[in-house]
């Protein structure tokens, strides 16, 4: 025993970091009992907290707020989870104020909550943070009208957000529970129960504001409304974004292609379950036509640039340019329909194929434009065009069609590694 107490902390460090995150805990505390002489280091078990149950909410409060940060520093404290949909705002208010240097926060948002208490949480930008998961679920049992006479919507969280600095914020979920049919028998089926954001244009500002451009991970679902559309105002609209999940939104196989078309430079994983999508052929043939549309779109703002810009004493520039390979490496929705996964799957191959096809047929013509004495233009990932000297610098395009998931949300041994699904649960930590 005296050599184990002998042993430098940084030993136990090496030890500890072996453990998964729900074993470090308990782990820590029974080493610092059974070796109370040991240099055990207790602060690993406040690195990450998980709060289950309304009463740990309150006990963790009352201990954060009555010890000094002389003996517990709040920076030891990481990661915070808040799980309970029935815990006291004010209390969750209170604790996070002593918080202030988290990288990592989770929130359920019950019935409870009002805006207000969110924008206390929200006003003061946390320029540490790297994750937010905020998660919606604002469903009464009792007809109340309260919200939508007050206006209670969660608008102006995206308003927030939208104000805060440039910061290490790269993944970012804004998630609203759809409604569960039958959970609330007592009210009529003519009930309109309350919903979270009102305005969709709030999601535009936060699209094209110094936070949105950090934004590397998205996950927005709000039930049954059009989103697409909003994430994309202008092309300066979330420029880092990587994987971006719009579950349970309204979508239609035509909006597809416009999405894709604006993120095509740096999209890698898009998840769309419960979109109600069906046609697999056109969503990837619109997914693998992403480059031609976007290198569409720069030929034709160019064009209008140059006639509008260019010196009449001089030539016009003549340049192409090629389109950008599409680095989507996955793509998940789940059918509106039953239908066999394998049948949809050769239908996803084929629209790929066909998309290719089509991509590489404008290359092609593109190439001998070039040869003949114009200028070939490509993006840079930034989104800015450069010239470059020779077609050997051009990026070819992708022949491989993604990784397909249509598994849908469930848990995390089902989903193929690599896919949106699996990258997702890892970035935000969700538990089935």
């Amino acid at each position: 025993m005296a050599k184990l107490e002998a042993l430098p902390s940084e030993i136990y460090v090496e030890i500890l970091s072996h453990l998964r995150a729900r074993e470090l805990k308990s782990t820590t505390l029974a080493l610092s009992r059974a070796l109370p002489r040991a240099p055990v280091p207790v602060r690993l078990m406040f690195n990450d907290v998980v709060l289950s149950t309304t009463r740990e909410v309150a006990l963790f409060s009352d201990k954060i707020r009555k010890t000094p940060s002389t003996l517990l520093p709040r920076s030891w404290i990481h990661y915070l989870q808040i799980c309970p949909w029935t815990c006291s705002p004010d209390v969750q208010v209170i604790l996070l104020e002593e918080l202030p240097d988290l990288t990592a926060l989770r929130l359920n948002i019950g019935s409870t909550f009002t805006p207000e208490h969110l924008q206390d949480i929200l006003r003061i930008p946390r320029p540490d943070l790297s994750m937010l998961s905020l998660r919606f679920r604002p469903y009464v049992d009792k007809v109340t009208h309260l919200p939508f006479l007050k206006g209670l919507y969660f608008d102006s969280v995206l308003t927030l957000l939208s104000l805060w600095p440039s910061s290490r914020l790269h993944h970012l979920s804004l998630v609203q529970d759809p409604e569960e049919l039958g959970v609330h028998p007592m009210l009529s089926a003519r009930f309109a129960q309350p919903i979270v954001f009102f305005s969709l244009q709030n999601i535009s500002s936060l699209a094209c504001s110094p936070l949105g451009a950090t934004v590397t991970h998205l996950r927005l679902r709000i039930p049954r409304r059009r989103v697409a559309a909003a994430l994309y105002p202008s092309r300066d609209a979330f420029p880092s974004l990587q994987l971006l999940d719009i579950s349970t939104t309204e979508l239609s196989e035509s909006e597809i292609g416009p999405l894709m078309t604006r993120f095509v430079l740096t999209l890698k994983h898009l998840i769309l379950d419960d979109c109600f999508l069906s046609n697999c052929f056109e969503i990837a043939k619109q997914c693998a036509q992403a480059g031609v549309q976007r290198a569409k779109e720069a030929d034709r703002e160019l064009t209008s640039s140059e006639k509008e810009n260019w010196p009449k004493d001089q030539p016009k520039s003549k340049g192409h340019v090629i389109p950008p390979p599409v680095r989507l490496q996955s793509l998940s929705f789940t059918l509106a329909e039953p239908t066999d996964h394998s049948v949809c799957r050769d239908e996803f191959e084929r629209g790929w194929a066909a998309g290719v096809s089509q991509d590489r047929a404008v290359r092609e013509r593109l190439t001998m434009s070039i040869r003949r004495g114009r200028q070939a233009l490509v993006f840079e990932d930034t989104g800015c065009l450069v010239r470059v000297p020779n077609l050997d610098d051009v990026p070819d395009t992708v022949d491989v069609a993604p990784m397909l998931c249509l598994i849908g949300s469930g848990f995390l041994a089902d989903f193929h590694r690599g896919c949106g699904h699996h990258l997702e649960c890892c970035s935000w930590r969700d538990t089935p």
